[in-house]
């Protein structure tokens, strides 16, 4: 189906990608993970230049989207503290952490990040969109469970607010440039 008659632009689609994939595996690695998860793409998206979108769908329904990656990183310490270990505090964990490669690397996520991912691009094909940063908070939203469900819920989002919230933004963006 084609939005408001007018066909996308997948090499917009692609400048948004490749923004997207280094930004979240840029941000992976300065929390010392190898492979970006769903939620270092909400992350990213989150900072994205295209519309400000994704952060948009968490002010529509009074959430701090800066809160979003403090969340991710109360999950993944929850997470250590489950099985018994003690998260490192941050200043300390540096010094082990090596500096992340300013080599162009091609995106190889974790699972999660290329379940999220397919959702969008299934979400994306289907209304006949751009890919903007809402979408990748309307996947988010729809995830049930993982680190990014956990970490909206640590926020206290109810995740059907924040699907319709990323929706209504999509649909602005879509008239907006249309």
């Amino acid at each position: 189906m084609r939005l408001f008659g007018k066909k996308r632009s997948r090499l917009q689609d692609i400048r948004i990608m490749n923004e997207l994939f280094p930004a979240s595996d840029a941000a992976a690695a300065v929390d010392g993970i190898e492979k970006a998860g769903a939620e270092y793409l909400v992350i990213a998206a989150l900072d994205l230049t295209d519309d400000g979108s994704a952060r948009r769908a968490f002010e529509r329904i009074g959430a701090d989207p800066d809160g979003f990656a403090p969340a991710v990183r109360a999950q993944h310490a929850e997470a250590l503290r489950s099985i018994g270990m003690r998260p490192v505090d941050d200043r300390e964990l540096d010094r082990y952490i090596p500096t992340p490669s300013e080599e162009p690397r091609f995106p190889c996520g974790a699972p999660s990040a290329h379940e999220l991912f397919r959702n969008v691009v299934e979400n994306v094909r289907e209304e006949g969109s751009q890919l903007y940063g809402a979408y990748i908070v309307l996947a988010a939203a729809e995830t049930e469970f993982g680190t990014t469900a956990r970490a909206l819920r640590h926020m206290g989002i109810d995740r059907s607010e924040l699907a319709a919230a990323a929706r209504a933004e999509i649909q602005a963006v879509n008239e907006r440039n249309h």
